[in-house]
């Protein structure tokens, strides 16, 4: 099963911290990136997906950015939904 996490900005933790107030690609990549190291380093090798996926979330979140986990979505094969 591939994760995936869908990032938009939040405002309601920007009212408290201003300063993702304007974010550019290359700010957002900057957080992004550096919460996926912190939780590699701190999980490191051998955890289930979902156990990164959980502190990803988490650190994200914590750094202001609104996430959504998981979500579900229809597949298709040979015009038959899977």
């Amino acid at each position: 099963m591939r994760s995936w996490i869908r990032l938009g900005f939040n405002a309601k933790v920007a009212k408290v911290s201003q300063r993702y107030a304007k974010v550019t690609e290359n700010e957002l990549s900057r957080v992004v990136i550096g919460c996926a190291m912190k939780v590699h380093s701190a999980l490191g090798l051998g955890c289930w997906s979902l156990a990164y996926e959980a502190c990803l979330e988490y650190e994200l979140v914590k750094n202001g950015l609104l996430v959504e986990v998981q979500k579900p979505s229809a597949s298709y094969l040979s015009g038959r939904q899977a």
